[in-house]
């Protein structure tokens, strides 16, 4: 098991440590890398693990797809800060 792939079951598999483009290169390599290798089970193995960057990579696209209708982390509690202000200013 790779740091990665530890970090994401940690994070209860919440999203993927990089952006989709890494794990599209990851890809990409894996299969350029299987193409020139002889032996059967290293090749099922790099194919294997382009089928899983591939997969990484969707979920990190659904993932930045999903936040970018929604506020920073940082700031997803001020609203109610905000609001609460405003109610008090506007009371006064």
């Amino acid at each position: 098991m790779e740091w990665e792939e530890a970090l994401l079951i940690a994070r209860g598999g919440e999203s993927p440590p990089h952006p989709a483009t890494y794990y599209r290169r990851q890809a990409a390599r894996a299969r350029q890398v299987a193409a020139e290798v002889t032996t059967p089970a290293m090749r099922l193995r790099l194919l294997n693990e382009a089928v899983h960057c591939d997969e990484l990579a969707a979920k990190a696209d659904r993932i930045a797809e999903e936040a970018a209708g929604k506020p920073p982390l940082f700031m997803a509690g001020l609203d109610h800060v905000l609001l609460g202000y405003r109610a008090k200013t506007d009371e006064a």
